[in-house]
């Protein structure tokens, strides 16, 4: 048998419920949980952004964002001085090439980052200091490169060693997505 008391209390709960389903029976409006995501992507767009301690480039930072959005400090910080700009007719690709890093946009979004490495640098090293985990995941090894595939939310990771058979490695390419991937999903459906 329920209580006086607990059957005064279920209109505030059905309130309640209704309120957080995002409704009140007089307007749609969103939920609350929906209203708490909008805040925290709103913030998240306005705060200013620090890099790392130890990182050369922020990659996971860098991936997917708009560049000309980008803050110029930012991008000296991470990128340098650009020195050329060329838009590449396949694909509608913009690379632009700094001191000694090279970015690639589709769609006015980064998805490609190269980076010569300022000295040749162990895997573990070299994921560091451009954002990712100091930890290596399984890779493809080939002669000259190992591959990284789908992890982290990228959708390659290529590293270039120093040489066949070392374990060291100068350069690093970061890939995003691939354009002629996206296009022919676009165009399939």
């Amino acid at each position: 048998m329920m209580h006086a008391r607990s059957l005064a209390m279920v209109p505030a709960l059905l309130a309640l419920l209704a309120i957080a389903a995002g409704c009140n029976g007089d307007d749609q409006r969103p939920s609350l949980i929906e209203e708490a995501v909008e805040a925290r992507e709103s913030a998240l767009d306005t705060a200013a952004y620090t890099k790392p301690v130890g990182l050369h480039v922020d990659a996971q930072y860098l991936m997917g964002r708009r560049y000309d959005a980008l803050d110029p400090e930012v991008v000296a910080d991470q990128l340098g001085t650009e020195q050329s700009r060329e838009t590449q007719p396949s694909w509608g690709v913009v690379e632009i090439v700094f001191e000694d890093r090279t970015i690639q946009l589709y769609r006015d979004e980064i998805f490609y980052i190269a980076y010569e490495l300022p000295h040749p640098m162990d895997i573990t090293t070299a994921m560091g200091v451009c954002g990712f985990p100091l930890r290596q995941p399984p890779s493809l090894a080939a002669t000259k490169e190992e591959r990284i595939v789908n992890y982290w939310n990228m959708r390659q990771i290529s590293l270039m060693r120093v040489e066949d058979g070392s374990d060291l490695y100068d350069q690093i390419r970061i890939w995003k997505l691939r354009p002629q991937e996206v296009e022919r999903t676009t165009v399939a459906q």
